[in-house]
C-alpha cells in the first residue's frame, strides 16, 4: 500500500443517472451467512450472561470487508447485507433470549420486571434521541449513505490519495468506471518521479476519475500545471469533481475529445514543452500517442506508460488480444526511437502482473 495520509475528504455522492447493483445473490448468502452467526452468539450471549451486542456496525465493517474483495461491490449491496444481519439480531432477541429471560427469572428468582423496565426505557429514550439526529445527519445533510459510513471511512484510510474522493478500486465500481486506475503505490511512484525532475508542467493521456491525475498534480510546485486528456464525458465529470474535492482544480487543466485529434492541437497551439508525460489512454494506439508526444517535450522529460507488461502477453507476437498488439507497436517503437533512453519495468500488484515503460527524453 502507499504511504498516503488519511487526511482526505469524505465520498461524494454517486451521480444520480449511475445505477448500482443493490440486492445480489452474494449479499444474500453473505448476509445469511452473518446473520446466523451473529443470531447464535446473541442467543450464547443473552442466555449465559443476559447480555446482547449490536449486529448493524460490526456486520456493517465484515462485509465492506468481504464484499471489498469482490469485484464491483458498492455500498447498497453493503447496506442490504448489514439488514439482513440487523434484522436477524432483533428476531434472535425477540424470539429466543426474551423467552429464556422468562422463564430464568420464574425459574431463578432473575429480576425480570425491573430488567424489562429498564431496557424499556432505554429504547424509548434511544427512539427519542436518534429520530432527531438521524434527521440532521441524514435527512437534512448531504451524507451520501445512511448507514455504515463510520465503519466504510475506517477500512478506507490509509488506501488513498491524500484529497482522493475514496479508494481507487471501490471509487471507480461505485461511480461505474471500470476498475482500471494506477494503484495506490503506483500513484505514489508517478509523484516520486515528477518531483524528482522538478516537473512544473505535466500532460496527461487517459483521466478516467481523475486517480493518477491528483497524484501527479499534488507533485507539482506551487505555479505548477496539468493538462489531461480524456474521452468520455462521464469520466470527465467525475473527475472534476475529485479535483474539487481535493482542492486541485486551479492546477488541473481537461481537454475533452479524442486524444489522437487533441495533441495536434496542442503542437499547434506551440504548448509545452512538458516536464513528465503520462500515457494511460487505449492501447492499440500508444504508438501513436508515442510519436505525437515527442513534439511536445524537451531534453530532460521523462515519458511513462503504464499497462505495457499486459500480465506477460507482451511477449506473445501471435496474441489476439489488441491490447497486447498495441502494447508490442509500443515497445517496438520506443526501442527504435533514437532520442530517448527507455526501460520497461515490470509491477506485481492488487491489480496482478503489469509494468511501467520510463522513457528519458535525450534530443528533440
Amino acid at each position: 500500500m502507499s504511504s498516503a495520509r488519511p487526511d482526505e475528504v469524505a465520498a461524494p455522492r454517486v451521480a444520480d443517472d449511475i445505477s448500482l447493483p443493490e440486492l445480489t445473490l452474494r449479499g444474500l448468502v453473505l448476509g445469511a451467512l452473518i446473520t446466523v452467526v451473529f443470531t447464535a452468539s446473541n442467543i450464547y450471549l443473552g442466555l449465559k450472561i443476559g447480555l446482547t451486542f449490536s449486529s448493524s456496525i460490526p456486520a456493517a465493517v465484515i462485509a465492506m470487508a468481504v464484499l471489498g474483495l469482490a469485484r464491483g461491490s458498492n455500498i447498497l449491496e453493503n447496506n442490504v447485507v448489514q439488514t439482513m444481519a440487523s434484522a436477524g439480531g432483533t428476531l434472535s432477541a425477540v424470539i429466543f433470549i426474551l423467552p429464556g429471560l422468562i422463564m430464568i427469572g420464574h425459574w431463578h428468582g432473575f429480576p425480570f420486571w425491573q430488567t424489562a423496565g429498564v431496557c424499556a426505557l432505554g429504547g424509548i429514550l434511544g427512539v427519542l434521541y436518534s429520530a432527531p439526529l438521524r434527521r440532521a445527519l441524514v435527512v437534512q445533510s448531504d451524507l451520501p449513505y445512511p448507514e455504515g459510513v463510520a465503519a466504510a471511512a475506517i477500512l478506507q484510510v490509509g488506501s488513498r490519495v491524500p484529497g482522493a474522493a475514496a479508494p481507487p478500486a471501490r471509487d471507480a465500481a461505485e461511480a461505474g468506471l471500470p476498475a482500471i486506475q494506477v494503484t495506490p503505490n503506483q500513484g505514489k511512484l508517478l509523484a516520486i518521479l515528477a518531483q524528482s525532475i522538478a516537473a512544473r508542467s505535466i500532460l496527461e493521456i487517459g483521466t478516467l476519475g481523475g486517480y493518477s491525475t491528483i497524484w501527479l498534480a499534488r507533485a507539482l510546485p506551487e505555479g505548477g500545471k496539468l493538462l489531461t486528456l480524456e474521452l468520455n464525458p462521464k469520466h470527465a465529470r467525475i473527475a472534476r469533481a475529485n479535483w474539487q474535492r481535493a482542492g486541485l482544480s486551479e492546477r488541473i487543466e481537461l481537454r475533452l475529445g479524442t486524444a489522437l485529434d487533441t495533441l495536434p492541437q496542442l503542437v499547434a497551439e506551440g504548448r509545452g514543452p512538458f516536464d513528465l508525460i503520462f500515457i494511460d489512454a487505449d492501447k492499440p494506439n500508444a504508438a501513436a500517442y508515442l510519436a505525437w508526444v515527442l513534439n511536445l517535450v524537451h531534453p530532460g522529460s521523462l515519458i511513462i506508460t503504464d499497462n505495457v507488461v499486459r500480465r506477460g502477453g507482451l511477449i506473445e507476437a501471435d496474441s489476439q488480444d489488441e491490447d497486447v498488439q498495441g502494447m508490442r507497436r509500443f515497445t517496438e517503437a520506443l526501442a527504435e526511437e533514437k532520442r530517448v533512453e527507455a526501460i520497461v519495468t515490470q509491477t506485481v500488484g492488487s491489480k496482478g502482473h503489469d509494468g511501467f515503460a520510463i522513457a528519458l527524453v535525450k534530443a528533440v
